[in-house]
């Protein structure tokens, strides 16, 4: 078993780690691509600035940034670790749980509410640009 962990960027941010608004987990890249497209779950935050890149007829970049062979304990925790280093380094991530959890959990200010007005790594392995 293979996992891939992977963050989508926003493509208006030229700094390449405050870019990353979003760090997910997968066993199958293409398919989880596609969900997040399709805008129908239930990260509402996500899915407004993931349509909002639509509307301006932006590509959110979809970057494997992990990946992780046969143990799935350790495929979660590096997947905390990610969201971790991105959120110590200013990123306003849009993730749902993961985020306000960890900020909670620090006692540390929850983040401020998306604002897209607001835009201006440590890969280990360069993924995939989507396609849309």
């Amino acid at each position: 078993m293979i996992q891939f962990i992977y963050r989508w960027k926003d493509p208006r941010i030229a700094d390449d780690t405050l870019c990353t608004k979003y760090v997910g987990i997968t066993m199958n890249p293409n398919e989880r691509l596609a969900q997040h497209q399709r805008c129908d779950g239930n990260n509402f935050e996500k899915d407004d600035w993931m349509q909002e890149l639509k509307d301006l007829r932006m590509q959110p970049v979809f970057e494997i940034i992990d990946i992780i062979y046969n143990d799935n304990a350790l495929a979660y925790e590096r997947e905390k670790l990610w969201i971790e280093y991105y959120i110590n380094r200013g990123c306003e991530l849009t993730n749902i749980r993961s985020a306000e959890t960890w900020r909670k959990e620090r006692n540390l200010p929850t983040k401020p509410a998306y604002s897209a007005k607001k835009h201006q790594r440590y890969p280990v392995i360069k993924g995939v640009t989507n396609d849309f």
